[in-house]
């Protein structure tokens, strides 16, 4: 039809057939000119003469009559004329036939008159019909010219009217009832690739379709199996937002998520679920696991600790000031803070509570050690400018940015633990200051900051710092608290009520409580599954009645918990200030805690080997902050490198060397032994790995993550890897070694080679840069196959390495490999030391 209509534009205007852009064109202008004054003139002027015509007409009909009337006078005076013979002729016939001749004239005349407007009237009839009948023809001919359209148009519509026939999946083992989907009676292209791109939404194929459905092939789970709803109903209401007798509405956009954990207990694995592993980070990370238990989510495998700080000791760390402003209110000190907001929203606490909650926990807390090296310290130091910036460099290079953060106003990076120090001079001590950098497990038992290998001398110069830093203006406004408030037996019992009010010690080491396990918040190992009818509205009437449902009322309480108190009734959660963002991952994760787990085993995909320990593992790492210092490769999303080679991009930190192959690089008990008593191997590296005070068996834990995130190897629980071995012709590799130049980027046992030592080709190792781990540990530290590989093409393995590709093949790699495994390099180099 289009190519038809570009060869007909480009025929002559008036030719026959058109296109349909000239028929159009035509017919605007007849219908134009049909609304001009000159055509309504001439419609008038035909009127005009057809009335006229008409009156002459119905005169001729009245002459004709008066005609056949004086005929019959006349023919009646004759015939009577005749009976009476012999006389002469009567007055009476002779005037009879006057007045015949006299009609007859008048007929004549009504005819003549008829004919010139007859002929008048056919003119302005001709004039007014030929713009009609063009008209009418040019309509006639663009109907024809789209008959065909019209035609398929007319199918369509037919098609589209047409009722579809009832078509159903029947899944078994999905519920405790057989599921039936008649999802796809509507939905017809969801498993068809040619209807991708459809027009409308309900004929569409499902979004990556082919990924999905190769796992899930929908003639075998259907479609509610993951996206909820009432599968066997027959209209769009009741299939996507269920009745009042089948309320399971559709989970739309990310809460798709939530059914992963239905049938997948690797559902924290599963990348397409990130929404929810998100949701369940935030979950933790926001202290919500302190005050809500949860069993049965694989999200949540471990247990984290107190994740607030240890308040035994808090008189000889904060100023009673600045502590009753903190709990008053946290956001008017540090705006980003995970300390959450309790009281009303905007205001925080009353003061009262406030300076009550700051006397109990002054009058119960304890008395700080501090180290002598921090009273030394605090007697005899004396800041200065250089101190100062030497302990911003320190706090900049040695890996504390992976922690904490300095405020939105600084150029620095923020950790993912979030612990803001804007303002450390405003509210800690000197003695603190210096004994918590110099051992952090020593001032509390429950913080899972580590202790960083530094000498009196840099703790001194990072205190320095830290006291450098004041609260940014605008300062918030502290009012004095007396030491009478702060010693009122009446403000301490009342603190001490609040503190179990607010449940305080959830997140805190709260002295007096430590035996309070109980979670002040309700469970919500079912929370999914609630009905909305199972939901406190209150009486506010905060959320309207045709909007309620799961989704409304749990957002509505984490974005104000406040929403649904009454008089009668208090909420005491208090406001996380979450985003928008936040608040839907955490939604999602929250419509994952379901007890429903009757899929059947045809269903169920179990862990697989590893899968626990990943779980596991990768909770842990985000627990003790890893991903803040070291990088990892993101395997789902990739940049490009040199302009066409994709390659996975790099996240988290970024001054500590990548770890996404050191499952399949390092021995399983070097690692955790490094991880116990972490030593130095990479001298170019400012920052330092500090030591953890590891929970229990968290550093084996650990390292069963790294190991079964393997993918060159079967995971096989913890394992210890045989030596470097075999040993492959040491001699040649210590001529590659010298040839190619090793040690010029790589110490040896922390030391750097001598001149007239056994490599001839050395000179001045002063001038050389130290760009990679000490060669010293290979031996104990390095798995043999991964080694070979390494050294042989470094790239292939870590594409955004600092070591060169020399071009070696695998038996000169396992040669050099080999040399450094015999420990002769070790020996010559340190001449004589271990």
């Amino acid at each position: 039809f289009e190519e038809k209509q570009k060869k007909l534009a480009r025929a002559p205007f008036n030719a026959e057939p058109m296109s349909v852009e000239n028929y159009r064109s035509r017919i605007a202008q007849i219908e134009a000119l049909l609304k001009s004054p000159q055509y309504k003139q001439s419609l008038a002027e035909k009127e005009k003469l057809t009335k006229k015509l008409d009156e002459l007409n119905i005169e001729h009909r009245f002459i004709k009559a008066d005609l056949d009337a004086a005929y019959y006078k006349r023919d009646s005076a004759i015939e009577k004329s005749a009976e009476e013979s012999g006389k002469k002729d009567s007055g009476d016939e002779l005037a009879e036939e006057k007045e015949v001749q006299n009609i007859q004239k008048k007929l004549k005349e009504n005819e003549a008159q008829a004919a010139q407007i007859s002929a008048a009237l056919l003119a302005v009839t001709k004039k007014v019909e030929l713009a009609e009948a063009t008209l009418s023809s040019l309509k006639n001919g663009l109907n024809k010219e789209t008959s065909t359209l019209a035609s398929i148009k007319e199918r369509i519509a037919k098609t589209e009217s047409r009722p579809p026939s009832i078509q159903q999946i029947v899944v078994s083992g999905l519920g405790e009832y057989e599921r039936v989907d008649r999802c796809i009676t509507c939905h017809q292209g969801i498993d068809r690739p040619d209807f991708a791109n459809a027009e409308k939404l309900v004929y569409r194929a499902h979004s990556n379709r082919e990924e999905l459905f190769k796992a899930h092939p929908i003639e075998k789970v259907g479609c509610t199996s993951c996206h909820d709803g009432q599968g066997r109903a027959l209209n769009v209401s009741e299939a996507h937002e269920g009745d009042k007798h089948f309320h399971t509405p559709l989970l739309k956009g990310a809460f798709v998520q939530a059914s992963c954990v239905r049938c997948h207990e690797n559902a924290p694995l599963i990348s397409s679920a990130y929404a929810a592993q998100e949701g369940a980070a935030l979950f933790q990370t926001r202290g919500c696991i302190a005050c809500h238990k949860v069993e049965g989510s694989p999200y949540l495998s471990i247990t984290p600790g107190k994740l607030g700080p240890d308040l035994s000791t808090i008189k000889d760390k904060l100023r009673p000031d600045w502590l009753v402003t903190w709990i008053e209110d946290p956001k008017k000190i540090h705006a980003e803070t995970f300390m959450p907001e309790f009281g009303e929203k905007g205001k925080g606490l009353p003061r009262s509570e406030a300076v009550a909650l700051a006397a109990y926990l002054t009058y119960s807390s304890g008395d700080a050690t501090f180290s002598p090296a921090a009273e030394k310290y605090a007697g005899a130091h004396s800041a200065s400018a250089e101190t100062v910036g030497r302990g911003k460099k320190l706090f900049q290079d040695r890996g504390c940015l992976g922690c904490h953060d300095l405020g939105k106003d600084r150029d620095v990076l923020i950790g993912p633990r979030h612990v803001e120090l804007d303002g450390a001079a405003d509210k800690l001590s000197r003695q603190w200051i210096f004994s918590w950098i110099e051992d952090p497990s020593a001032m509390s038992k429950t913080t899972v900051m580590p202790k960083f290998p530094l000498s009196q001398e840099e703790i001194a110069c990072l205190s320095d710092y830290l006291l450098s830093l004041r609260t940014p203006d605008p300062k918030p406004a502290m009012e004095k608290v007396t030491a009478a408030e702060i010693a009122s037996g009446e403000n301490i019992d009342h603190g001490k009520m609040l503190v179990k009010k607010y449940g305080c010690y959830s997140c805190h080491n709260v002295p007096g409580f430590e035996k309070n396990m109980e979670k002040i918040g309700p469970e919500l190992s079912d929370f999914a599954s609630k009905d909305e009818t199972l939901l406190f509205w209150g009486t506010k009437n905060a959320v309207a009645h045709d909007k309620r449902n799961w989704y409304s009322w749990t957002r509505a309480r984490l974005d104000e918990p406040k929403s649904f108190e009454t008089d009668r009734i208090e909420a005491v959660m208090p406001n996380m200030h979450l985003s928008n963002d936040e608040t839907e991952k955490i939604l999602v994760f929250l419509k994952t805690l379901s007890s429903e787990r009757t899929v059947a085993k045809q269903h169920r995909r179990l862990l697989k080997p590893g899968d626990k320990e990943l779980i596991a593992g990768g909770q842990l790492i985000n627990h003790y902050g890893c991903t803040g210092c070291h990088s990892m490769y993101d395997a789902h999303d990739t940049t490009l490198v040199a302009g066409f080679k994709p390659e996975p991009k790099v996240k988290y930190g970024t001054i500590a060397p990548n770890l996404t192959p050191e499952g399949e690089r390092v021995r399983s008990d070097w690692l955790a032994d490094f991880l116990r008593a972490p030593y130095v191997m990479r001298p170019y590296l400012s920052a330092r790995m500090p030591a953890f005070a590891f929970k229990g068996s968290d550093h084996r834990a650990m390292v069963d993550y790294f190991k079964a995130t393997q993918q060159r190897a079967t995971y096989q629980g913890w394992k210890e890897t045989p030596d470097i071995s075999p040993s492959i012709n040491p001699a040649r590799g210590q001529k590659l070694i010298a040839q190619r130049q090793c040690v010029t980027c790589h110490q040896i046992n922390g030391k750097e080679l001598k001149a007239g030592s056994g490599l001839k080709w050395y000179h001045d190792m002063k001038a050389a840069r130290r760009m990679a781990p000490d060669l010293a540990s290979v031996p104990r530290k390095l798995n043999p196959d991964w080694a070979d590989r390494w050294i042989e093409n470094p790239h292939a393995i870590m594409p955004d390495t600092t070591m060169p590709n020399v071009a070696l093949t695998r038996e000169e790699a396992s040669a050099i490999r080999s040399y450094l495994a015999s420990g002769a390099l070790n020996n010559k180099s340190s001449n004589g030391a271990k």
